[in-house]
């Protein structure tokens, strides 16, 4: 395989990690990748290190930008990246040597447009996937990606996958939002013929405790996860009317999370939000009684809609 891989890496303010970043890229058992760091207006010297890599390593280009974002740093790559494939790597995470060699080969030998594998959540201290291939492969056409995506089979997180670039045309992500991978990923899983699943631990997910994971969420950041959730909803409605009771559960767990989440912080806002997400998850249950599908845990869904903070104070 000659296929050129598109590897777009935002940067910003992450010196002290991105040289582990970039040694488990420019390692990749497979060769013919560019790697497009976007610095994204760092202050921390980020800039210069990406320069340097550059001078290492030919298949590097940098780019340096006003600060944007992590989506308009992405927007960035997508519209420098030259390959027919396209993978999109955190620079605060790393991965194994055969991320790219394992995906494209799944890619391609299943003629899929999406091939993801698992990832891991690690504080820097675990090994590698010692496992050799070949790797177990799951295979979904046409509606059922979607379907799949919605049960969670395949994950709402960009960077353990590996696209057709084909499929990723007028796809750029939500600028100014968090959580702008549930604004994304979803359109994505919509739009493919196949998508394949490999049991391969390929990507490490680094736990930092400064990361927005870590810090006391925010009106923003939680109505953003609220809108994007919403406007899946409203789109699994209109597009895929047959999946509604499974996007309905969905839905109505999504609530149940941004409340309890906003129970543990302290926004002016809260008592309207946490009554605006109440007031949403009533009508959507309503509209999951009509569908008549229930599941196992409609026990929560009742109990949550009578005594939300009960409810929280039990499951969280």
């Amino acid at each position: 395989m000659h296929d050129l891989v598109s590897i777009i890496v935002p940067v910003y303010n992450v010196a002290q990690y991105l040289d582990r970043c970039l040694n488990s890229l420019v390692g990749q058992t497979y060769p013919h990748i560019e790697i497009l760091l976007i610095d994204d207006g760092s202050t921390d010297g980020s800039g210069a290190l990406c320069d340097r890599w550059h001078e290492r390593d030919g298949r590097i280009r940098v780019f340096h930008k006003a600060n944007g974002g992590l989506s308009d740093a992405r927007n960035h790559g997508l519209a420098h990246a030259s390959g027919d494939y396209i993978c999109f790597i955190d620079s605060d995470d790393w991965c194994d040597l055969r991320f790219v060699e394992v995906l494209l080969c799944a890619l391609k030998e299943t003629d899929s447009d999406v091939a993801e594998c698992d990832h891991l959540c690690t504080d820097g201290s675990e090994p590698g996937d010692n496992r050799q291939p070949p790797y177990e492969r799951s295979i979904y056409d046409g509606d059922e990606c979607f379907l799949r995506f919605l049960n969670t089979e395949f994950l709402v997180i960009v960077c353990n996958k590996l696209y057709r670039r084909s499929i990723l045309t007028d796809r750029m992500f939500r600028v100014g939002v968090y959580h702008e991978d549930e604004f994304w990923t979803y359109k994505i899983f919509s739009s493919i013929r196949r998508a394949c699943r490999v049991r391969y631990t390929g990507y490490y997910y680094y736990q930092r405790h400064d990361s927005i994971v870590h810090t006391k969420p925010s009106r923003k950041r939680l109505a953003d996860a609220f809108d994007a959730a919403k406007e899946r909803m409203d789109f699994i409605e209109r597009r895929y009317p047959q999946f509604a009771a499974v996007g309905y559960a969905k839905m109505m767990y999504t609530c149940m999370f941004l409340y309890n989440e906003a129970r543990g912080s302290d926004f002016p806002q809260k008592p309207g939000f946490q009554a605006e997400l109440l007031a949403y998850f009533r009508i959507i249950f309503k509209k999951y009684l009509r569908a008549g599908q229930y599941r196992k845990e409609m026990w929560r869904f009742c109990l949550f809609r009578l005594c939300p903070n009960r409810y929280c104070k039990l499951s969280y």
